[in-house]
């Protein structure tokens, strides 16, 4: 690699064992830059004015008028290794190597400039230099480092000075702003902030305030409205099936999260995502002892009802006896859709799709969303009444109105994975490829939770996972380990999202082509292609 050498005797320059060229005030390449350095190549630079610290870079004096510093470069060495040895830019948060904090966030540095292309880069100057802006190169890893500028795919840079705002490096963007830890499953959070929203109790006169569990446990034993086994609730898909404590909240297969709460009214909040329909459907039911009476009837109830793009579809099955010998239950059923804000995929509608009653007392009764449903929020409310009273379709309606609203208040937070004070994110000019160009590499279906021409700093993912980095891209959508980078994950299944490239390699069935994205992963060129970042 050349290095200049025509200012040597005028600047004082020194030779360092293990070095190449000194220059003893320059910290940057922008500091060369504006002493008149003009080629590209690897330079010894000083952070320190008598020379006790030393490192080197790469200097690029060419793209926006130069001075751009390389100061790390992220390689995926083998994609399928998850969160392997080699893997720097990201932690899987089970290991027992997992300290909390990532290489984003310390000072801890790794590799060799001159094998940058191969390998993950990280130098001094990533924690040290108090720069403005950050450049990001894609660029082909076949290639050295004096020949990449050939090699390079895409060039594109911030020009907003915005890292002056977070501390002036990305170390402190991190670490003092934007820290990439596992954070709890954001969706149980605003599932429960959900369910204290809707004030049921007081949109109906003669509700009966049920006493619920005072233990974590699976049912109620209301001795007012059931009998001595209680009431239970399952939740299901054609993956799995649970029994839900009260209080509890889960991850099952197929992104969706199931939240039961533990206070009255019970209710069973399930957010379906099922962005790869795995899940043909998904089931809440009931189980009950009830005690029989002479005249215990039972009713039916469907409808409904809209507020903006919001819809919701419900159906209700009540049991009641009017000599008033138990409180009136009413099981409330329902889902909401948005086809514009969320993308839902409505389900074909709510079915019963079992019954057994016996003259125990026995109701077993399951509803379900079938049709490979997505982006939905399904629920079921144990509603009730004081002796002889009774709901009818007027009263439903009003619940789910009031459950729209409450929703509509949530919107947002359900279906996206983080809010803008969540991340750093900036416009970028590209110097070399375009957003056209970028938007090819992105998976064909990640393009629409995509907005190329930015970059982003953190994404949280739907399980509160963040990656680092998403380059070239701001995410709109809740999938950000496909198309961004590092970060940490707890996923180091065969598909997992934990390594470097996080989701990069797709899912199960991806076809995987040399320069062509498939369903959910980036082209074979893409992964073995190598990120390096600039300061200036």
């Amino acid at each position: 690699m050349e290095i200049d050498t025509y200012f040597q005797n005028a600047y004082g320059m020194k030779q360092f064992s293990g070095h190449g060229t000194i220059y003893p005030t320059s910290e940057t390449c922008l500091d060369l830059k504006h002493r008149g350095f003009n080629r590209s190549g690897i330079k010894s630079l000083n952070l320190d004015v008598n020379g006790t610290e030393l490192y080197e870079a790469y200097c690029e004096m060419e793209t926006d008028g130069g001075g751009w510093t390389l100061v790390a470069s992220i390689h995926e060495s083998k994609i399928t290794a998850k969160c392997a040895l080699d893997d720097r830019w990201s932690a899987y948060t089970g290991g027992e190597q997992y300290t909390g904090k990532t290489n984003w966030e310390n000072q801890i540095t790794f590799g060799n400039v001159r094998n940058c292309m191969q390998d993950d880069y990280k130098n001094e100057g990533y924690y040290k230099i108090d720069a403005s802006d950050v450049m990001v190169w894609h660029v082909r890893s076949q290639g050295k480092l004096d020949s990449m500028q050939s090699g390079t795919m895409l060039k594109y840079r911030s020009a907003n000075q915005f890292l002056q705002k977070y501390g002036g490096n990305l170390k402190k963007l991190f670490s003092d702003h934007f820290p990439i830890a596992a954070g709890n499953d954001y969706r149980a959070t605003i599932l429960h902030a959900v369910s204290q929203s809707f004030s049921v109790k007081n949109l109906i006169s003669g509700w009966y305030n049920y006493s619920m569990p005072d233990y974590f446990t699976d049912r109620i034993r209301d001795q007012n409205m059931f009998g001595y086994y209680g009431n239970m609730m399952l939740f299901g898909t054609d993956q799995s099936w649970v029994f839900l404590h009260y209080g509890e909240n889960m991850t099952l297969p197929c992104l969706s999260t199931v939240f039961r709460t533990s206070t009255s009214p019970s209710m069973g909040l399930v957010l379906v995502r099922n962005d790869f329909r795995y899940s043909s459907y998904y089931l809440i039911g009931e189980r009950s002892y009830r005690i029989n009476g002479e005249d215990s009837n039972t009713t039916e109830f469907s409808g409904k009802r809209q507020l903006g793009n919001f819809e919701i579809y419900y159906r209700g099955i009540q049991f009641y006896e009017p000599s008033q010998k138990l409180k009136t239950e009413c099981r409330f059923y329902f889902y909401v859709s948005n086809t514009k804000a969320w993308n839902s995929k409505h389900p074909s509608g709510i079915l019963e799709t079992y019954r057994y009653f016996n003259n125990y007392g026995y109701r077993n009764v399951e509803y379900e969303i079938d049709g490979y449903p997505a982006r939905v929020l399904f629920g079921n409310i144990l509603l009730s009444r004081v002796n002889g009273k009774i709901y009818d379709t007027s009263d439903l309606d009003v619940f789910a109105d009031s459950i729209l609203k409450t929703v509509r208040t949530f919107q947002y937070d359900l279906m996206k994975a983080q809010s803008d004070a969540d991340s750093v994110t900036v416009p970028v000019t590209f110097d070399q490829g375009s957003t056209d160009v970028l938007n090819d590499k992105i998976p064909t279906e990640m393009r629409s939770q995509v907005q190329s021409g930015h970059l982003q700093f953190r994404a949280y993912n739907l399980y509160g996972y963040a990656n680092a980095l998403c380059p070239g891209i701001r995410v709109t959508g809740v999938q950000p380990e496909y198309a961004c980078v590092g970060g940490v994950s707890n996923d180091i299944s065969t598909y997992g999202t934990c390594g470097d490239y996080a989701g990069w390699y797709g899912v199960s069935g991806d076809v995987r082509s040399h320069n062509k994205s498939s369903a959910y992963g980036h082209s074979l060129e893409d992964i073995a292609s190598t990120l390096l970042i600039f300061y200036r």
